[in-house]
């Protein structure tokens, strides 16, 4: 049994809004997302899929995304990106994936859940200040993401420690890029020892900002679907 990660899958069968107009990086994306899920991953395993999973604009228009992720192995634990704009309460979302039968699908946010020796949190987190266009309500945002991610460090205290070996963090936006390497998340998450924080969003020239290193004791990761090349990582 195993953890994988993969994020920003950007599904796009109910809504007619492919990623393949972001160049040719992105050609049958959605072809290889599942020919690479179906080689690796096996039905025992978890996926962590931190955010901009559905093109869908409402809860109502998700069905087709999630029959396609659901019909694929392993368990599916999602949290929320920037374009998931049909995210609504994790109990309505819950609802609804269990009203569809989408019964290999759950969501995470701000809180804690144990998967085989890890303890796994999510936050969508935020862009950070130094970026050009950061604005006063952007600072209010942060802000906002920081104390979610207080609440994410707090839940995962809360699992007793002696079964559960590895602290993974999800994010959606990256808590650290290469121009901005000391800020707010970083402290938090190194001062809580987290051993593993994912985090997508990140696409074309964007990439050139990751960050893949060890900062304290935290290891960062970029998971993002296209940096991936659409490939499932393992993270423990």
């Amino acid at each position: 049994m195993a953890i994988y990660g993969l994020s920003d899958l950007h599904i796009a069968k109910a809504i007619d809004k492919p990623m393949d107009v972001f160049g040719s990086s992105w050609d049958h994306y959605m072809e290889r997302i599942e020919e690479n899920w179906r080689a690796v991953i096996k039905p025992e395993d978890t996926v962590l899929v931190p955010g901009d999973v559905s093109w869908a604009t409402y809860l109502s228009e998700v069905d087709k995304d999630f029959d396609f992720i659901n019909s694929l192995p392993g368990a599916k634990l999602i949290s929320r990106g920037n374009h998931d704009y049909w995210w609504t309460t994790l109990r309505k979302l819950e609802n609804h994936m269990i009203s569809k039968g989408f019964t290999t699908v759950s969501f995470l946010q701000n809180k804690a859940v144990q998967v085989e020796d890890a303890v796994i949190s999510a936050t969508r987190g935020w862009i950070l200040p130094n970026d050009s266009e950061f604005t006063s309500e952007d600072k209010k945002i942060f802000e906002r993401e920081l104390a979610r991610l207080d609440l994410c460090i707090a839940d995962m205290k809360r699992i007793d420690p002696e079964h559960a070996h590895k602290w993974i963090l999800m994010m959606h936006y990256p808590p650290i890029i290469k121009t901005y390497l000391k800020n707010e998340f970083v402290t938090k998450i190194t001062e809580a020892s987290i051993d593993l924080c994912v985090y997508g969003h990140l696409h074309g020239l964007g990439q050139r900002l990751i960050v893949e290193d060890t900062i304290v004791n935290t290891e960062f990761k970029c998971i993002a679907a296209d940096y991936l090349k659409f490939m499932p990582v393992r993270l423990n």
